[in-house]
């Protein structure tokens, strides 16, 4: 069931609210939420969720049908009554009038609650007669400390536990219920007086019957008015002193609850039920002051609760049968910063400073209308299916300025009220003009007097409560008497659509509505010729944006952009550049006279640009820097297709007709033209050296120009081409000395297999690459070297840079199996590692000097030699790899070179007694030492030559002794050896 009890305003709650209500789901009634005028409030609660025992009774024997002829304000002739029920102890003789009698400035609206604090009420005792009864003209509002409460208030049927139905909460405003068919017929009224429990017969008694019929047929009077004569109450049946185990302590919809089930009252189309009770006023949960509750149990069906007849009796009942027939309340906003509108998305207030201000529109029956009955407020109207139907005008969309002429609501005119969409929000807004006419002849007065704006509320259940947007969104209390927007003002969605009131008479308002984008989207349509508008102003876009189509195209508006159409191929183009999301709103329209007949249009992140040759493509903002680093549409052209991505490490793209901007996270967004192109494919792409992270520049040596990428730098000169240098290159080239001591690239790298060694060309150099060796560039001064060596199959690949002393000094490079050598003297010439050892037994460069040749072969027994300055490096697979030095190479030659005494077993070993030096081959020695020279001695002379002592007897050789040459007397320091066919003889030479 949804409830919704009537109440006044406790004492004990301050004047104004500690926190506005915010579409919970169940809240706890804040302070100014809780002035509920006694009579005109109250709760409606549906069947479903009545007590288990009255879902299950047995129906009820049917009602007589039968009413009355006479009229409303006339009780029926023969009303039924049970025979043990007594007649009321007095009637009066009329019923209470339906209109008050009193003039506008007599009325006496509730005053504004007081800050002092009445001594708090409490429940009366069971059997406790009330203390009186009260006189038709009794307001609870001016009696002295009687400020009521109520303790809770629901919603939505979620808290209801109704489950009869639901809402859609996707549309912008929470598409929570729709209006209701129009409905038609006289809804029978079963009149009870309850006797409860505790209570006596002269209590029950008391109720004045009259004004209870009264209050039904006034409550007829004012719902056929509201229906075009479509819906009535007549009285069908009466029920007097029906004795109930209710108590008057119970909360009031207990008391429907048993009451309803002890009838065994059944729930039937058409068919309502009215109890009155003997008690001043109802209580909801121990909370007192509730003066009428209204419970529905279906679109045509209810229940109604109350408490004796008073002077707010004829506004709740017909306020209560305005719930029975499916109506929530009329609210009014509040906002404590004084925001006269707030945007509803999904059942909330956007503000949280912002609430719905429960009962707010004192304009109003289902609002705090106190003893008046006026007019339902227009969106109710059609909610609740009333009228005629044509009472309303539905005005669209807001868009350009529009003027509407609105007449008295209260009145009978058609279309006296306008309705607009709020292009943005989606909101549906209603304007309707109040005038002291009709039922709002005494209320709508002042500053109620004028025109008034409402929509749909967070509250109720199915879309059914309103909000009023007043001029002063700060008013809390009893009655409000600024209701209207006066001439000269305007309301402002908060989506910034304008109700603006030009004029006003004591008959009708001139308003004015407009919505500023709208404004703009014609302007801009006209501008560029678009025609006239086809479709409706559509807002919500990605950022905030709205466009509307036009016949000749559409135009798109943002607050930051300002409002521009897109049309034909730039259309295109901004969706394949990805719409708003990616380059934005347009900011300016189509523009011409570009390079090469190009034409333009701008956006706020990015341009479209368009030529007959090249057709119509944009170009982001973080694109542009680089078209103009690549110098422009002269340069590389103009785009030819959108951006791509997918490419190889989320590499995106833009094709120009002469040139590609790539663009990554890492690298930046630059282009790729012309001969660099090719470089960077001939470079194995960015799956070998990147993508680019800058422009191209110039200005290096030799009029050259390069362009870095992530792992390599393309470089370009007239001499040489275009062509990639890998990162891992480049250290190589560094160590070379740049393009000052090897030049630039003359080819891209090229490889074998994978894992294979890499080259690539320089004008001066090669630079080499390999796993094991590194890369390092050769100069094309050592390639004839390690061409002479073998290349890399004799010495290996490079392992390091040229190594240089001061200028002038000796260079080297070493490699993986050998050295290259190079002196101005000698040449440059390899050295290859098997060679190193006899090179440095020879004492390096300073005991043989640097190689003069490479290695040569073809000598005699597979030997191989190296000359080098001041020596020779001979190598056999018999005796190894030995240096022989120029003083001792006439020895060998006098000896018989290798043909004789073999090849070198060792190098020059020094230390002998007086200082003699000697080398060791295969078939003698060569010896030397100071003031004799170098010469070899073979057998038979050298065992001669031990047997005389060797050295420190005979000397050293003057001269070659090898038996071989046929020598026969060889001379020492200190005498001769002779050889003869009979042996060998030592002679002395004397002193």
């Amino acid at each position: 069931m949804n409830r919704h009890p009537v109440a006044q305003q406790s004492a004990d709650v301050p004047a104004r609210p500690d926190r506005p209500f915010v579409s919970e789901k169940r809240v706890r009634l804040t302070n100014l939420n809780r002035l509920l005028y006694a009579a005109g409030l109250s709760a409606v609660l549906f069947a479903s969720a009545l007590p288990a025992s009255a879902a299950t009774q047995q129906p009820a024997p049917p009602v007589s049908q039968t009413a009355t002829t006479e009229s409303e304000s006339t009780p029926p002739a023969e009303a039924p009554v049970p025979a043990t029920t007594p007649a009321p102890a007095t009637e009066p003789t009329a019923p209470a009038p339906e209109e008050p009698a009193v003039a506008p400035e007599t009325a006496q609206p509730a005053p504004e609650p007081t800050v002092e604090q009445p001594t708090a009420r409490t429940a009366p005792a069971e059997n406790q007669l009330t203390s009186e009864v009260p006189s038709l003209d009794w307001n609870p509002l001016l009696e002295p400390g009687s400020n009521a409460r109520i303790g809770e208030e629901f919603t939505g049927p979620e808290d209801l536990h109704h489950s009869g139905h639901s809402h859609d909460e996707s549309s912008p405003e929470g598409s929570f219920g729709a209006a209701m068919a129009p409905r038609s017929g006289d809804i029978k009224v079963t009149l009870v007086t309850v006797k409860l429990a505790g209570k006596t017969t002269a209590d029950v008694n008391a109720i004045n019957m009259d004004a209870a019929r009264a209050s039904i047929s006034n409550s007829s009077s004012y719902w056929k008015s509201m229906s075009n004569n479509r819906l009535s109450m007549t009285v069908a049946k009466e029920i007097r002193g029906f004795s109930s185990a209710a108590r008057i302590t119970d909360s009031y919809e207990t008391i429907m609850a048993k009451v309803t089930s002890e009838l065994k009252w059944a729930y039937n189309p058409y068919e309502a039920l009215v109890i009155f009770v003997p008690h001043k006023d109802l209580n909801y949960q121990g909370s007192w002051g509730i003066l009428g509750g209204g419970f529905t149990d279906g679109p045509v069906s209810g229940r109604v609760i109350m408490p004796y007849p008073a002077y707010a009796t004829k506004n709740v009942v017909a306020h209560e049968f305005g719930h029975v027939l499916g109506l929530h309340h009329s609210n009014s906003l509040y906002c404590s910063n004084g925001r006269v509108d707030v945007g509803i998305v999904n059942r909330s207030i956007t503000d949280g400073s912002c609430g719905s201000y429960e009962y707010g529109d004192t304009l109003d029956l289902m609002g705090f209308a106190q003893g008046h009955v006026p007019v339902i407020n227009s969106f109710l109207w059609e909610f609740g299916g009333f009228g005629r139907g044509d009472e309303i005008r539905n005005t669209g969309t807001a868009g350009t300025a529009k003027r509407y002429t609105l007449k008295a609501w209260a009145g009978t005119e058609s279309n006296r009220a306008v309705k607009f969409t709020d292009p943005i929000s989606r909101e549906t807004y209603y304007v309707e003009l109040r005038l002291p006419v009709g039922r709002d002849a005494n209320i709508a007065i002042g500053g109620n007097q004028g025109v008034k704006v409402i929509k749909k509320d967070v509250r109720g259940w199915n879309g059914n409560a309103s909000l009023l947007l007043t001029p002063n969104s700060t008013w809390t209390g009893y009655y409000n008497t600024n209701h209207t927007w006066q001439p000269q003002q305007t309301f402002t969605t908060h989506s910034g659509t304008r109700v603006s009131v030009d004029s006003m008479t004591s008959t009708s308002a001139v308003v004015t509505i407009s919505n500023p984008i709208a404004t703009k989207l014609a302007a801009a349509a006209s501008g560029a010729s678009l025609g006239a508008a086809v479709g409706p102003i559509t807002c919500g876009l990605y950022g905030g944006g709205c466009y509307q189509a036009f016949s000749g195209g559409n135009v798109y508006y943002t607050a930051a952009t300002g409002a521009h159409a897109v049309t034909g191929s730039y259309f295109t183009a901004w969706g394949e550049a990805g719409w708003q999301a990616k380059i934005g709103y347009p900011t300016a329209g189509v523009k011409c006279g570009l390079y090469n007949g190009g034409c333009y249009q701008t956006f706020s992140a990015g341009t479209i640009y368009s030529t007959a040759a090249t057709g119509t493509h944009a170009v982001r903002a973080s694109y542009m820097n680089a078209w103009r680093d690549a110098g422009w549409q002269m340069k590389i052209g103009y785009p030819t297709a959108g951006v791509k991505c997918g490419l190889y490490n989320g590499g995106c793209y833009q094709t120009f007709s002469a040139g590609t901007i790539y663009s990554t996270a890492a690298t930046g967004t630059h282009a790729v033209s012309g001969p660099y192109m090719n470089a960077w494919r001939d470079a194995g792409w960015q799956a070998k050296i990147g993508y680019p992270t800058a422009p191209v520049r110039c200005g290096l040596a030799g009029d050259a120009c390069y362009q870095t990428f992530s792992a390599g730098t393309i470089y370009r000169t007239a001499a040489t081409g275009t062509h990639a240098v890998r990162s891992t290159s480049m250290n190589a080239w560094r160590d070379a000395g740049w393009q000052a001591g090897i030049g630039y690239p003359t080819a891209p790298v090229r490889c074998g297999a994978p894992g294979e060694p890499c080259y690539q060309t320089f004008t001066g150099a090669t630079i080499y690459s390999t796993p094991t060796t590194g890369t390092h560039a050769v100069r094309s001064t050592y390639m004839n070297a390690w061409r002479d060596a073998g290349w890399q199959h004799g010495i290996g690949y490079p392992t390091g840079a040229l190594r240089c002393g001061a200028a002038g000094a000796p260079c080297y490079q070493t490699f993986a199996a050998g050295t290259i050598y190079s002196t101005a003297a000698t040449g440059t010439h390899a050295v290859r590692s098997t060679y190193m050892n006899a090179w440095r037994d020879a004492g390096w460069q300073n005991g043989i000097g640097y190689p003069t040749a490479p290695v040569k072969c073809g000598l005699t027994s597979n030997a191989c030699y190296q000359t080098f300055a001041t020596g020779t490096i001979y190598s056999a697979p018999t005796t190894g790899t030995h240096a022989v030095r120029s003083t001792y190479m006439n020895a060998w030659r006098e000896a018989g070179w290798q043909a004789k005494i073999g090849y070198p077993t060792a190098g020059v070993k020094c230390g002998l007694y007086g200082d003699g030096c000697y080398q060791s081959f295969t078939g003698g020695n060569i010896y030397a030492a100071p003031g004799t020279g170098a010469h070899a001695v073979t057998e038979p002379f050298r065992e001669a030559w031990r047997l005389a002592g060797w050295q420190m007897k005979l000397g050293y050789p003057l001269q070659s002794a090898a038996a071989a040459k046929g020598y026969r007397k060889v001379e020492f320091q200190r005498g001769w050896i002779t050889w003869t066919t009979t042996g060998t003889k030592t002679t002395y030479k004397t002193s």
